[in-house]
């Protein structure tokens, strides 16, 4: 069972993926870069855990919609 991501990244998440998305960035490489942020917020995190995390908070951004 995936950890639910808590507020601050999950904001920090959302912030880079509206920046790279407002640069013209595509949806995976919005991704991507938001997952490197990710990384360098919680050097503990995996790259697969950080893409977690991304793939978690968009999903919960669609269901707030």
């Amino acid at each position: 069972m995936q950890r639910p991501v808590n507020r601050h990244l999950e904001r920090v998440i959302r912030r880079t993926i509206l920046d790279a998305k407002l640069s013209g960035k595509d949806y995976p490489t919005q991704n991507e870069i938001a997952a490197h942020t990710v990384r360098r917020i919680r050097p503990d995190m995996t790259a697969s855990e950080a893409m977690a995390a991304v793939d978690l908070a968009r999903c919960d951004e669609i269901e707030a919609a």
